[in-house]
């Protein structure tokens, strides 16, 4: 008889839940407010990562973020607002309702890819 194949690897265990401050994305009163809410959560994710994966030196991770606040928010941000405008504009046309704290947060995300 052929051999019995090892049983398959357990699965994986499912990713931590992301905390979006969506405190701050509800208490936004214009589009571009809710988008930049989200901003600072992924800079501190994004400069978490490099100082634990790629294992910068503080001075390096202070100079990233130096360069980070001084380049990406300040623009028109003309692409990454868009992103969570077609999302609103799509749910709306097709459930009829508005988005979620959450789902701007997830908009925004995709929309912070686009910018960065």
């Amino acid at each position: 008889p052929p051999p019995i194949p090892p049983p398959p690897p357990p699965p994986a265990p499912p990713p931590a839940p992301i905390n979006y401050p969506l405190q701050a994305i509800t208490n936004a009163t214009t589009e571009r407010d809710r988008f930049l809410a989200l901003y600072p959560h992924i800079r501190t994710e994004i400069l978490n990562h490099l100082s634990s994966t790629h294992e910068l030196i503080p001075e390096a991770t202070k100079w990233v973020e130096t360069m980070m606040d001084y380049t990406v928010p300040g623009g028109k941000l003309n692409r990454g607002l868009t992103v969570l405008q077609v999302h609103r504009t799509l749910t709306q046309s097709s459930s009829e309702r508005e988005l979620t704290p959450t789902e701007v947060a997830r908009s925004s995300v995709l929309g912070w890819a686009i910018e960065f």
